[in-house]
């Protein structure tokens, strides 16, 4: 899908306002900041980077970004001269955003920090794509430093895996965090005669976020001081000098402290209201037969799945967010009580249209995680039919001993486009035919997008599709877990659906 495509004279002045062109379409699309400061960014500097060491000169700049599954993809193309140092250029550009204090680095070496895959085909036409996933959003911190010097120590400390905001005052800190989605808060305790850790307090009283953490640097020594700080709610004191290393790994610790903190709260008040599913399966729904295979990756998981009533049916809804883990569980809680509430305020959309509505939801809602997600819904109705839409989810499967094939229930990602479409597929299965809906983990080294299955899966459907229920699910069960080995590299589900006979 393209989602934007211009071409233009090779000149600063034509890239500026092309960039600007970019950034104007990115805000019709809702991936979160650190993918548009890398989309712009990336374009900014190949873009000068032709314009201005091209020999000989381009005559033309291309530039598209194109969506394929849920990544992002930046083609920029030139036909002047090649810059044939790249990959060395790429390497030198390694080593120097290894140093402590390098700031992301420059030009090429914050665009590979940025970037999950980056490519340069010499020509011309020379031709550079960037690759960037948009789930797996790099956690945000505010570093609140009166001191100019210390801020950029701090944020450079930071700038490798976070993505840094800065800070030189109590309240432009209040103000940065009540406009931005923040993970964590690192501050001075002493800010121009008031406390960093006024800041809890803040925050706690914003009941439109989640509580954020916040830990405090400090040369303080008064133990009557530091029991006040203690009191006030403050994570973790650290103590002047603080080297990268405590730094970064009192950091790590303090996330992951709020990230399971806030999964035990998500789970606790989603078992209170969640009446159905709660990732289970009841053996049959109406006319049908169900079962989910499913492994995860590590402690807590991305994929969820929740089955919902329907006046002449039941609704599951499947979806996978991005990445793993407790990050991902917690995102999915959040995700799965959003869709929860969509269809309980309307419980008589299609399938399409209850992810055309969650879509828009995450578009508008600032609350909602900044991750993304793939969806697929499905209808089990009771006079047999089933009805089934996806957004960004690998297509399902119908397999019979006649063979295999495809659905296509291609969308964008919920959240993605605001004001996106997704259309609703009416499917009859027959006796003997079987409906596998897969996620991303059940093929992540795909780059068809899902839309195609690869073929050891094809080929171990076809060899079930003549087996009992129970038997088919066992030999499916054992081959996955045997390609993607027990300890998978990503969480995976496959829902299985037959008509009863």
């Amino acid at each position: 899908m393209i989602l934007f495509d211009a071409q233009i004279p090779p000149d600063l002045q034509a890239l500026s306002l092309l960039r600007k062109d970019v950034a104007a379409r990115l805000q019709t699309l809702c991936p979160n900041e650190a993918v548009r400061d890398a989309i712009l960014l990336s374009i900014a500097e190949m873009g000068a980077n032709a314009i201005r060491h091209g020999d000989p000169e381009p005559t033309k700049l291309g530039v598209r970004l194109l969506l394929e599954g849920s990544s992002i993809v930046i083609e920029i193309i030139d036909d002047g001269g090649a810059f044939e140092g790249f990959q060395r250029s790429l390497a030198n550009s390694r080593m120097k955003r290894d140093h402590l204090f390098a700031e992301s680095g420059r030009g090429l070496s914050i665009i590979e920090s940025m970037l999950d895959e980056v490519i340069y085909e010499p020509g011309p036409p020379n031709r550079f794509v960037g690759k960037i996933q948009m789930g797996e959003r790099r956690p945000t911190l505010l570093v609140v430093e009166d001191s100019p010097l210390l801020l950029e120590t701090y944020a450079a400390m930071l700038s490798q895996p976070y993505r840094v905001l800065k800070a030189a005052s109590l309240d432009s800190a209040i103000q940065i965090s009540r406009a931005e989605r923040i993970d964590g808060i690192v501050t001075d305790l002493h800010l121009e005669g008031r406390q960093g850790s006024e800041l809890v307090d803040i925050l706690e009283g914003d009941i439109d976020r989640p509580p954020v953490p916040v830990m405090v640097i400090t040369g303080e020594r008064d133990t009557a001081i530091l029991h006040r700080v203690s009191e006030a709610g403050v994570e973790q004191v650290l103590f002047k000098p603080v080297s990268a290393e405590t730094l970064h790994g009192a950091v790590t610790a303090m996330l992951a402290r709020s990230i399971r903190q806030h999964a035990r709260i998500f789970r606790y008040f989603g078992g209170s209201i969640d009446q159905e599913g709660d990732d289970r399966l009841p053996e049959h729904l109406g006319p049908f037969r169900t079962q989910a295979l499913s492994a995860r990756a590590g402690f807590g998981r991305g994929d969820f799945l929740s089955v919902l009533r329907l006046d002449h049916g039941k609704r599951i809804v499947l979806a996978d967010v991005m990445g793993h883990g407790l990050s991902a569980q917690l995102a999915g809680m959040r995700f799965k009580a959003a869709i929860r509430g969509i269809h309980g305020a309307l419980p008589h959309t299609s399938a399409g249209e209850l992810i055309a509505a969650t879509s828009s939801a995450l578009c508008r809602e600032p609350v909602l995680p900044g991750s993304f997600l793939t969806m697929m819904v499905v209808d089990l109705l009771n006079d047999g039919r089933v009805e089934l839409a996806g957004a960004g989810h690998p297509r399902a499967i119908v397999a019979s001993p006649f063979g295999i094939g495809m659905v296509e229930t291609d969308g964008p990602l919920p959240g993605l486009i605001e004001g996106a479409t997704y259309d609703t597929v009416s499917l009859e299965l027959a006796a003997g035919e079987r409906l596998y809906i897969p996620t991303d983990g059940v093929d992540p080294r795909a780059d068809n997008a899902g839309t195609s299955a690869p073929a050891w899966l094809t080929d171990v459907l076809a060899m079930a599709a003549n087996a009992s229920f129970d038997e088919s699910m066992e030999l499916v069960d054992a081959t996955i877990r045997q390609v993607l080995t027990h300890s998978p590299v990503d969480d995976w589900t496959l829902l299985v659906i037959e008509p009863c006979t």
